[in-house]
């Protein structure tokens, strides 16, 4: 769908269901296009830690080193659900 469909995923990560701004945080991490990185970023400081988690994959799936200061401060402060997801984008994104 193009154009549309990426600003309906973007205006998704706002959704009061936790499993909606999850699974758009995913399918933004699945585009794999670095301009979504300002969209994800506020998702690391979620309130549910399952959309934390996959924000943090989604990041690592984006590849931009821009994410890592961000990811870093997850580990520090998350809990080791959401740290591993964080440690794993960082390895990848060093890759």
């Amino acid at each position: 769908m193009g154009k549309p469909a990426y600003q309906y995923i973007v205006q998704s990560l706002a959704d009061e269901n936790e499993w909606v701004r999850m699974f758009m945080a995913e399918a933004l991490g699945n585009i794999g296009d670095a301009q979504a990185l300002p969209n994800l970023l506020p998702l690391l400081k979620d309130e549910d830690q399952m959309v934390r988690f996959m924000a943090a994959e989604s990041l690592g799936n984006l590849g931009s080193k821009d994410a890592i200061p961000y990811l870093e401060e997850v580990c520090r402060e998350d809990n080791c659900f959401v740290r591993v997801s964080a440690e794993e984008a960082i390895e990848k994104i060093l890759k």
